[in-house]
C-alpha cells in the first residue's frame, strides 16, 4: 500500500434505548430522579463489551453480522462494530427545561505494517453527537475504511481509539488483518 492511497472512511453510531429496568428504575427514569452517570451498572471502566469486524452494515444494536475471517480481499472494506460499555453521559436542557443526555464520541484509527510503519490514519473523527430522553445503555458504533486503492496483499494492523467526549476517557482496540486475493 501506498501512502499516496486515499482511505475513505464512513462511521454510522445506532443508539437502541431498550432497556430493562426493576419497577424502582423505571419509576426514577419516568421522574428524572436516577442519579447514574454512566452506562455500565457498576460505573466501569469506558471499554469495548464486544467488538468484531462485519460483513454488511449492521441494522442496530447487536444486529449484525459477523465476519468469520480477518482476510480481507484487496479493495474491500474494513467494517468494525463495537458495542462501548462505562460510557458517561452529558446532560443538556431542552428547550421545554426537560433534562435530556448526551452520548459523544470521537475515533483515531491507524494502520500499519506488523513492524510498527504506519501507512495511513486520521485523528479526532467525530463518531456521534447523540442526544437522548434516556440514559442509553445499548449503544453500538461502526467504523467504516473503505480501500479506494486496493491494498497490496500482505498483513497489517488496524489500531483503532475510542473516545468518550463526556469524560475525556478512551479505549484502544487493535485488529490484525490480512489483505489477500
Amino acid at each position: 500500500m501506498h501512502i499516496s492511497q486515499k482511505i475513505y472512511l464512513f462511521i454510522g453510531i445506532f443508539a437502541l434505548s431498550s432497556i430493562v429496568v426493576t419497577d424502582l428504575e423505571s419509576l426514577q427514569y419516568i421522574l428524572g430522579q436516577t442519579n447514574q452517570t454512566s452506562a455500565s451498572p457498576s460505573g466501569g471502566t469506558f471499554r469495548s463489551q464486544y467488538d468484531t469486524f462485519v460483513s454488511s452494515e449492521p441494522a442496530g444494536y447487536g444486529m449484525y453480522d459477523e465476519k468469520e475471517s480477518k482476510v480481507f480481499a484487496p479493495g474491500k472494506t474494513f467494517l468494525l462494530y463495537v458495542e462501548p460499555v462505562g460510557y458517561t453521559y452529558g446532560n443538556v436542557t431542552d428547550e421545554n427545561g426537560d433534562r435530556l443526555y448526551t452520548m459523544n464520541f470521537t475515533a483515531d484509527f491507524t494502520i500499519s505494517t506488523p513492524d510498527g510503519t504506519i501507512l495511513a490514519g486520521q485523528e479526532d473523527l467525530p463518531l456521534s453527537n447523540l442526544v437522548s430522553h434516556h440514559q442509553n445503555k445499548e449503544l453500538m458504533l461502526q467504523m467504516s475504511i473503505d480501500q479506494t486503492s486496493p491494498f497490496s496483499p500482505g498483513d497489517y494492523v488496524m489500531r483503532y481509539t475510542f473516545t468518550d467526549e463526556n469524560s475525556g476517557k478512551s479505549f484502544d482496540i487493535r485488529k490484525d488483518v490480512t489483505v489477500q486475493g
